[in-house]
């Protein structure tokens, strides 16, 4: 059915659309050279004004007291499911852990990796507030802690 296959072959090939609604680099004092790696557009309304949508943005972080002794800078993550430490801070700590408690994680890359086991009800002190989370260790980190969605749903915080 040579129609029916014309059809789906026009609403699923990807095509280049020319938007006259992109706003010129030179309506900014900066010239395009200067913003290389910057998508300028038009607002979705009828104001005239220009988004500028960077290509990256600093994480979120605040500092944490862990068991009152060691400090840390945790990263706010509310799209982690686990609450996770680097495995050099646990060590810092000298908490025992609970290796029957370990957890296979998905990372961000789509590989997977076993936790070290749990550390349970971890006192993270926030100012001059105390949560007490169930903390899985983490044996590589690119981060020595990471507050993900229980810590959220704990301290009723939204982003």
């Amino acid at each position: 059915m040579p129609d029916i296959c014309q059809y789906l072959k026009d609403n699923v090939t990807t095509r280049r659309i020319n938007t006259p609604n992109i706003a010129s680099t030179n309506t900014l004092e900066e010239t395009e050279e200067d913003l290389p790696a910057m998508v300028l557009l038009q607002g979705a309304s009828s104001s005239p004004d220009l988004l500028i949508v960077q290509p990256t943005v600093e994480l979120c972080t605040i500092p944490v007291k862990l068991e009152g002794n060691v400090e840390v800078e945790a990263i706010l993550d509310d799209s982690s499911q686990v609450v996770s430490i680097y495995r050099d801070v646990w060590e810092k700590l000298k908490s025992p852990i609970h290796t029957n408690q370990a957890m296979t994680m998905e990372l961000a890359n789509g590989s997977r990796d076993r936790t070290m086991g749990l550390l349970p009800n971890l006192r993270v002190i926030i100012g001059e507030c105390n949560f007490y989370l169930q903390v899985q260790v983490i044996e590589s980190a690119s981060f020595e802690m990471l507050l993900g969605c229980p810590f959220f749903t704990l301290a009723q915080a939204s982003t």
